[in-house]
């Protein structure tokens, strides 16, 4: 990649009412000056940095469309260079015959992330940050949302560099202790540093710690509605999206593959699965959703055990919810609308509900939530992390132990430093401030085009 280019894309969909492009690099003033001629035309214009400019596109054909631009000046961009804005109207014809003069100006079309790539070697935002911009894209619900947002604005930076300048903390006073034993530094002393070293390991292990509740926060739940035929998982289903998604009638075996919806409930996401129902038939492709809507049931996170409360013989019902008892699963007693008299059989594990009428669903919604967040940490303080992250901690961790072994077999302190040093290494790399090429391309490589 070479960062001295200057580069152009689209940063909007070049098919809608607005596109937007951006440009960076050394020629963007030079650049804007000659495919944008301002409304008060004046010889020479001086574009003001972060002012908005109404005017004309332009091209060596001539006029192609009015819109806006904006031209920000290096450091206080973006990218951290010289750079321009444009917006115009989002034809695909203007888009493509701008986006032409551009480069016929001698610029190049960016690669995916490169803009933000540039931000992170220009020292505006370090990995973790740049990151975070490219999990925005990504994210489903709100909770998620939040935390990303956390990250961009540098709070798990933050904790890492404060977790980093502990240990340069611990490092530096070996050193001086190296340099100069006769002072007797208290550095010296292996216990106090034993002390110092399991103390950054449990902050780290606290924040890895939290790691199942990141997977889900990120991902959302996985929750199967499961029972018999006829039993009302597709009324369900549509009850909670608030839509009919599902198919509805009263032939038995309606519902043949998986049909699936989402909602969100208090910020986290949640996957519904309405399977084909239970029973015995002969109808192979009803028997491959059967085959099917047991595996899924099987790997999801929570099953909703749907039954027929008005059915008399209840029978079928049981044997199949034996076949659930090791999987976490809630009873869900649908159709109590057409039982003359229902006690509350509401349990921790068994809940009334009608899917005809709503009655329930305000609880079952209660239910899926408390049954599957339950004491997972939903609360801003937890770090979203991700693989890459999650692998450098877990380096971190295992350089401290190697730390912790070398002072109980008792060689020296500059052994003891070398391990320190591996462990502060992987800090570095998680924020960016050591790197490679191969990390920057993988990191990079998952952004969109004019990012």
């Amino acid at each position: 990649m070479f960062t001295s280019d200057t580069i152009v894309s689209f940063i909007t969909s070049c098919n809608g009412p607005v596109s937007g492009i951006r440009v960076s690099g050394d020629k963007s003033l030079e650049v804007l000056k000659k495919i944008f001629v301002p409304e008060y035309k004046k010889k020479d214009i001086k574009f003001i940095a972060r002012k908005v400019y109404l005017g004309d596109f332009v091209s060596e054909n001539g006029f192609i469309d009015q819109g806006t631009a904006v031209f920000f000046k290096g450091p206080a961009s973006y990218t951290g260079e010289d750079c321009f804005e444009i917006f115009f109207h989002g034809t695909p014809l203007i888009s493509r015959l701008i986006v032409n003069s551009i480069i016929l100006n001698g610029v190049r079309v960016a690669d995916a992330g490169e803009f933000t790539r540039r931000s992170f070697l220009n020292s505006k935002i370090d990995l973790l940050q740049a990151e975070a911009i490219s999990e925005i894209y990504q994210t489903r619900n709100e909770k998620a949302l939040s935390l990303v947002y956390n990250n961009l604005k540098g709070t798990f930076s933050k904790e890492i560099n404060e977790i980093r300048d502990t240990l340069v903390g611990v490092i530096s006073g070996i050193e001086a202790y190296l340099d100069f034993p006769e002072d007797e530094v208290e550095a010296g002393n292996t216990k106090t540093i034993s002390l110092e070293v399991k103390s950054i390991q449990k902050i780290i292990r606290d924040i890895l710690k939290n790691r199942e509740s990141c997977d889900y926060i990120r991902n959302g739940y996985r929750i199967a509605l499961f029972g018999m035929v006829n039993s009302g998982k597709s009324s369900i289903l549509n009850q909670l999206l608030k839509e009919d998604r599902a198919i509805i009638t009263n032939i038995p075996g309606t519902t043949r593959d998986i049909i699936e919806g989402e909602i969100s409930i208090k910020g986290i996401l949640y996957r519904f699965f309405d399977m084909a129902g239970m029973r015995l038939t002969s109808d192979t492709i009803e028997k491959i959703g059967i085959k099917k809507a047991l595996k899924m049931a099987k790997t999801s996170d929570l099953i909703l055990f749907v039954t027929d409360i008005s059915l008399e013989d209840q029978e079928l019902n049981l044997k199949l919810e034996k076949k659930l008892k090791k999987y976490k699963h809630l009873t869900v007693k649908n159709k109590c609308d057409l039982k003359k008299s229902v006690e509350n059989e509401n349990s921790s594990t068994e809940l009334l509900i009608s899917a005809k009428t709503g009655v329930g669903f305000d609880e079952l919604v209660e239910k899926i939530y408390s049954l599957t967040v339950g004491d997972l940490k939903m609360d801003d303080e937890i770090f979203l992390i991700n693989e890459r992250q999650k692998s450098h901690l877990l380096q971190t961790i295992e350089s401290l132990d190697l730390s912790l072994e070398t002072i109980k077999n008792g060689y020296t302190l500059d052994c003891v430093s070398v391990d320190l040093y591996d462990a502060l290494n992987y800090l570095k790399e998680i924020i960016g401030e050591i790197s490679t090429e191969d990390i920057l391309d993988r990191v990079f490589s998952t952004f969109c085009i004019g990012k």
